[in-house]
């Protein structure tokens, strides 16, 4: 349907301007797409996600986590416990924290290295959940997020403390 394509170029435009450092407008294409296409199965959420935390929106980073509980896309499940800290509840955020450190031990530990160098199992259109390749490209994409020397110090904290249970952001 001609609906949909221009749904699917609208978001290559967002990624356009995404990745140019025009966040702003980037974030509204993509709320734009989100907004039509709420069950999002194109990952708008996730790359939102970043947006909002590049941004310091905070809560809007917290809305996404509600609105699509369960969810363990990196984005979500690392995005939340920050903008939680950020927001100064650094209690449930460290607990939360520690889910997704449960749920993704490798994108942690990548994030904490020193030098980072590309998986041998890297393909530009995929991913495998749980893999090194998902927590490189976290990397690539949010790791300058976690730069922030208090929010390493509190990764690096909590690194070896992971826990599975269900993720809660409400």
């Amino acid at each position: 349907s001609r609906g949909l394509g221009d749904v699917y170029k609208r978001q290559a435009l967002a990624l356009c301007f995404f990745d140019g450092g025009n966040l702003a407008k980037g974030i509204e294409l993509f709320e734009f797409i989100i907004s039509v296409n709420p069950n999002d199965n194109q990952g708008i959420r996730a790359v939102l996600v970043e947006g909002y935390l590049k941004t310091g929106n905070y809560r809007a980073v917290l809305d996404i986590c509600n609105k699509y509980k369960g969810d363990i896309t990196v984005e979500l499940t690392y995005g939340g416990p920050y903008a939680l800290y950020k927001l100064g509840d650094k209690g449930k955020a460290t607990l939360l924290l520690r889910q997704a450190i449960g749920f993704s031990p490798k994108v942690a530990k990548e994030l904490l290295k020193k030098r980072h160098t590309p998986p041998k199992s890297l393909y530009p259109d995929r991913y495998t959940v749980g893999g090194d390749d998902e927590a490189f490209y976290y990397w690539e994409r949010s790791g300058i997020l976690w730069e922030d020397p208090e929010m390493k110090q509190w990764l690096a904290q909590n690194v070896g403390k992971g826990k599975r249970p269900e993720l809660n952001f409400g």
